[in-house]
């Protein structure tokens, strides 16, 4: 379930200027191990979902993610 969570221009140092285009993916692993893109990821946690209207976050991902547990929840 991707949900659409922003999108604009940017700019960072190994791109130079671009559209970015960001979603949000709701999965479930059906098998295997999980393993961590770190390349591609900084200052990661694991936060319970009811914890992260107290985090620094865009304002409207805490309901994005509550609609996204919500979603994974109704089809397991």
């Amino acid at each position: 379930m991707p949900c659409l969570k922003g999108r604009g221009w940017t700019t960072d140092a190994e791109i130079g200027a671009h559209r970015h285009i960001g979603f949000v993916y709701v999965c479930r692993a059906s098998g295997g191990d999980l393993t961590a893109q770190l390349a591609e990821v900084a200052s990661t946690r694991w936060v319970p979902v009811a914890n992260l209207a107290g985090l620094p976050t865009p304002a409207e991902l805490p309901e994005l993610v509550a609609a996204a547990a919500r979603w994974a929840t109704a089809h397991r």
